[in-house]
């Protein structure tokens, strides 16, 4: 790494330093934290025929009761932000039944889908709405009112065993989403869901879904923190 002048100063900062380099680097790269105890900024997205989760927003974190349902909830920051890492805590109970340790296999279910929303210029027309199931294309309204439309949804799966991790992919049902088994409770449920990117994406919100109404499962999720790296 270079060494830099500071203007007005004639001396030389070297930041081949490790110590001036991390420095530098805490300026470029910027944290946020999103509001999870906020029910204002979070909208709830429903499966037709499917029962919601009961969400529950306390003083201190989010929780997401699964009983034999599945529901979304969604973020969307004010401006589109250019994200390098997204981390999440929190905390399972309860157990999630049947999912396969297969790394290449979609899972009927998940503790939790993290969902990165990147915009696009996709956008269905009449007849695409038309096919469409209906969360999908309420989906695309929400998603209309941030961005003229939207490039893809990259989620990542939360699931019990970790032996289940496996790389990235397309969905099997729609080329809308890519989904990957990313991470597993530990032995007490604790959990961090660490997503770090190589080059930082676009993202103009967030898609959270716990499932369990395909597997008959019920467990809760609660959320401790979410925080944003923006380069």
């Amino acid at each position: 790494m270079a060494r830099v002048s500071i203007r007005g100063d004639n001396r030389l900062l070297d930041t081949s330093s490790p110590m001036i380099a991390s420095l530098l680097l805490s300026v470029i790269l910027t944290a946020s934290t999103l509001p999870v105890t906020n029910e204002k900024a979070w909208e709830s997205l429903s499966f037709p025929e499917v029962p919601a989760n009961k969400v529950v927003f306390t003083t201190d974190e989010l929780q997401i009761e699964v009983r034999r349902s599945a529901s979304v909830l969604l973020h969307f920051f004010e401006t589109t932000q250019s994200v390098k890492k997204l981390r999440i805590t929190g905390k399972v109970e309860g157990s999630l039944k049947g999912v396969s340790v297969e790394k290449a296999e979609s899972p009927a279910d998940s503790l939790l889908r993290v969902g990165l929303i990147e915009p696009g210029q996709r956008k269905m027309n009449p007849l695409q709405r038309i096919a469409a199931p209906q969360w999908l294309e309420d989906l695309e309204t929400r998603v209309l009112e941030h961005a003229r439309g939207i490039a893809s949804i990259r989620c990542y799966h939360l699931l019990p065993d970790r032996r289940s991790i496996g790389p990235m992919r397309d969905h099997p049902m729609t080329s809308l989403l890519r989904e990957k088994n990313h991470a597993a409770p530990d032995a007490e449920g604790n959990f961090e869901l660490l997503i770090e990117r190589d080059a930082p994406i676009p993202m103009i919100g967030l898609w959270l879904l716990a499932d369990g109404d395909d597997t008959d499962s019920e467990f809760v999720v609660t959320i401790q923190s979410i925080e944003v790296t923006n380069s």
